[in-house]
C-alpha cells in the first residue's frame, strides 16, 4: 500500500491581507453610496421645500393684492365737492391709513411661511444627519469585523 504524505497547509498572510483590504474597500464603497444618496435626498428635499415656500409666498402676495381696496374709480363730483370739499381728501387718507396695516399683515404672513418651511427642512436635515451617522457607524463596525477576524 502506498502511503500518502500530507503537506501541512501554510496560511498565506498576504492573501488574507488582500481579502481584508478588498472587504474594507467594498464596505467603504457601500458607505459612500449611502452617504451620497442621503446628501442627494437632502438636496432634493431642500429644493422641494424652497419651491413650496416660494409658491406659498406668491399665493400670500396675490391674496394681499386681491383683497386690497380699490382706488377710487372717479374723482369727487362737483356736487359732492360742493357739499363736502374734503371728501376726496378723507377717502385718500383712509385708504393710505390701511396700507401699512395690510403691508405688515403680509410681512407677518411671509414670516410664518418662511418659518414653517425652515422647520420642515430642519426635520429633514436632522433625519438625514441620523442616517449618515448610522452609515458611518455601520462602516466602522464592519471594519472592526473585517480586521478583527484572524
Amino acid at each position: 500500500m502506498a502511503t500518502q504524505t500530507q503537506t501541512p497547509t501554510v496560511k498565506d498572510p498576504f492573501g488574507d491581507l488582500q481579502v481584508k483590504a478588498l472587504d474594507a474597500m467594498a464596505a467603504y464603497g457601500q458607505t459612500n453610496q449611502r452617504v451620497f444618496g442621503e446628501l442627494i435626498n437632502l438636496s432634493s428635499a431642500a429644493m422641494k421645500e424652497t419651491l413650496r415656500v416660494l409658491g406659498e409666498l406668491e399665493s400670500a402676495a396675490l391674496e394681499a393684492v386681491r383683497t386690497a381696496p380699490a382706488a377710487p374709480s372717479a374723482p369727487v363730483s362737483p356736487e359732492t365737492f360742493a357739499k363736502d370739499p374734503l371728501a376726496g381728501y378723507r377717502q385718500g387718507l383712509l385708504a393710505a391709513g390701511e396700507a401699512p396695516q395690510r403691508f405688515f399683515k403680509l410681512l407677518d404672513s411671509q414670516r410664518q411661511i418662511v418659518g414653517q418651511g425652515a422647520q420642515r427642512f430642519q426635520t429633514t436635515a436632522e433625519k438625514t444627519g441620523k442616517e449618515i451617522q448610522e452609515a458611518i457607524t455601520s462602516y466602522w463596525n464592519r471594519l472592526g469585523e473585517i480586521y478583527g477576524r484572524n
